[in-house]
């Protein structure tokens, strides 16, 4: 009995969680382009706790808030960047890393390329 019940608390709970993280996923994807975007803003929309919501992505992600919100800002950055629309200030700008050098360090740190030479082609094609 006590582990049935364990284990519907814990089927309730991951179904909560999931709840607040598609949420928060929609939320970050919809501001990617604020530089001020955080876990504490985030947590607010969603009326949780922000050590509360920041201990409850990392363990339904994977991965901390952080490295989650630079990793969707590098995809989109690719994106803008392989459709040659955009210098690589402005695309910093477009994904909330307004900082040129920061930003192309970034970009870096995630890719292995630079933004400026970064074409959009994975380097196995």
């Amino acid at each position: 009995i006590v582990e049935e019940k364990s284990s519907i608390v814990s089927e309730l709970s991951e179904n909560v969680f999931r709840e607040y993280i598609e949420q928060s996923l929609a939320y970050i994807d919809g501001h990617l382009a604020d530089e001020n975007l955080s876990v504490a803003e985030v947590a607010e929309e969603i009326h949780l706790n922000s050590a509360y919501f920041g201990r409850i992505f990392k363990a339904v992600m994977n991965e901390s808030f952080k490295k989650y919100v630079l990793k969707r800002r590098i995809e989109l950055a690719k994106t803008l960047l392989s459709e040659n629309r955009y210098n690589v200030t402005a695309v910093g700008k477009m994904v909330g890393i307004p900082n040129s050098s920061y930003f192309c360090k970034q970009f870096k740190s995630v890719t292995g390329e630079q933004p400026s030479t970064y074409t959009g082609k994975e380097k196995n094609e």
